[in-house]
């Protein structure tokens, strides 16, 4: 699903979660559906700074994959 196609299926005063930043940093986007809609926008992470912080050394690449199962 794209950027565009969760615009299109957020209904009036609904909320649109972006997990996280997976393909590019930005986005082009229709502002007057937002705003005409009253479409709150909200962004999340993994968890708090200090985990991701913590998490980080613990890989050499900086990422890693979770474990089917695994939630923490």
């Amino acid at each position: 699903m794209t950027w565009a196609d969760s615009l299109r299926a957020v209904k009036r005063g609904g909320v649109v979660v972006i997990n996280g930043v997976t393909s590019r940093p930005s986005a082009e986007t229709d502002l007057l559906r937002i705003f005409v809609e009253q479409v709150d926008i909200r962004g999340t992470i993994m968890g708090t700074l200090e985990e991701m912080k913590a998490m980080v050394p613990e890989t050499p690449t900086g990422c890693q994959r979770q474990r089917a199962g695994n939630a923490r």
